[in-house]
């Protein structure tokens, strides 16, 4: 088990140690604490971008949504994150859901645009949070367990992932676009993380900063 201090640091020098610049989408609640804004200071100082994911993490296509209300929370966000010199207006929508109406969708494009925003987003799109969540389940149980075949999966699940929606530009635009890779900040990737770049790497992939590729023309 590592704590959020050593997971932070693991996966900065992760990023680091591989000439990575990274974007991290920041929920606004978990930098209220001294703790939160320091972790998140180190980002900072690091280089990386900081963007905006919410203050509650609230799902956007949610049938009790205020718009409103969900629209004050971006800004809620904003304001704990304006303070930090890497903060980007970059905005990712939690679940990367954007609205299940189209009055839901267009009000909130509209309000990004209003409020000089771009839309972070995810080219590659997994489910890493569950893997995390048993192998966090099952260290709980048994703190000596092997992480390896965890690991394992982990690597084949996003390569699987990868290439798919690698054929799905291919398909649908008729080139390769620069791909942003979806990976959170838990456990999984406090181990693993440096395992996943390299294992890229061996495919042919080349890691790039993360505003290189939200400058691919696909995004806008």
């Amino acid at each position: 088990k590592l704590t959020s201090a050593e997971r932070n640091n693991a996966i900065l020098n992760t990023l680091q140690s591989h000439s990575i610049k990274a974007a991290l989408f920041v929920i606004g609640r978990n930098i209220e604490a001294p703790e939160g804004k320091q972790l998140l200071s180190a980002w900072d100082n690091s280089g990386h971008v900081i963007g905006n994911h919410t203050y509650s993490h609230n799902n956007y296509n949610g049938s009790d949504v205020v718009v409103a209300e969900y629209l004050k929370d971006i800004l809620r966000a904003e304001a704990l994150l304006q303070d930090f010199p890497r903060f980007r207006k970059y905005f990712r929508f939690p679940a990367l859901k954007e609205g299940d109406t189209i009055a839901k969708r267009d009000a909130m494009r509209s309000f990004l645009a209003q409020h000089g925003y771009r839309t972070g987003h995810v080219t590659i799109d997994n489910s890493d949070w569950v893997i995390d969540n048993r192998l966090t389940a099952r260290l709980k149980k048994d703190a000596a367990a092997d992480v390896k075949p965890y690991r394992d999966f982990y690597m084949e699940h996003m390569w699987a992932r990868a290439e798919y929606y690698d054929s799905l530009a291919q398909r649908v635009l008729g080139r390769p676009v620069k791909h942003t890779v979806l990976v959170h900040f838990n456990l999984l990737n406090g181990l693993f993380l440096g395992d996943l770049i390299e294992m890229f790497k061996s495919k042919g992939w080349q890691p790039i900063d993360a505003e290189e590729a939200f400058a691919d023309p696909v995004f806008s």
